[in-house]
């Protein structure tokens, strides 16, 4: 229910088109696949989402819990169990979004995720946040 109304506040499932389309547009042969990270992925719908829409990037999602989903995700999606608050450089430089919604109560050091996610991001990747009241 929360995928399917946030979906409808964004009228999709992301605003920024144009730099999300930008980041993940196909690549020339031999260059890195276009790759998103969505941390606490939670359903794991919105993953999904990504990856039907751009089946040429890599969709990764992070979450505490594997995704409980009524089929089968598309080939190019995959789900890690992975805590957020352990850090994230072992993601360094891999991903052209990010993208975090919901997840504020469940992040220990706000600021420390926001800092890693911009050693994660590639050169002109976005950032996609959605989440309420935050401490920094």
């Amino acid at each position: 229910m929360q995928h399917e109304m946030l979906k409808k506040m964004r009228n999709g499932l992301f605003l920024a088109d144009n730099d999300v389309r930008r980041a993940l547009a196909p690549r020339e042969e031999g260059e890195s696949q276009p790759a998103v990270l969505d941390i606490g992925s939670g359903s794991g719908l919105w993953m999904v989402g990504m990856a039907k829409m751009f089946p040429h990037a890599e969709i990764v999602g992070m979450d505490l819990a594997p995704a409980n989903l009524s089929e089968s995700p598309p080939p190019n999606c995959r789900f890690e169990c992975d805590d957020v608050n352990l850090g994230l450089l072992h993601c360094r430089g891999g991903f052209d979004v990010v993208h975090v919604s919901c997840v504020a109560q469940g992040i220990a050091n706000y600021r420390k995720m926001l800092d890693e996610i911009t050693e994660v991001l590639r050169p002109g990747g976005v950032f996609l946040a959605v989440d309420g009241d935050v401490h920094l």
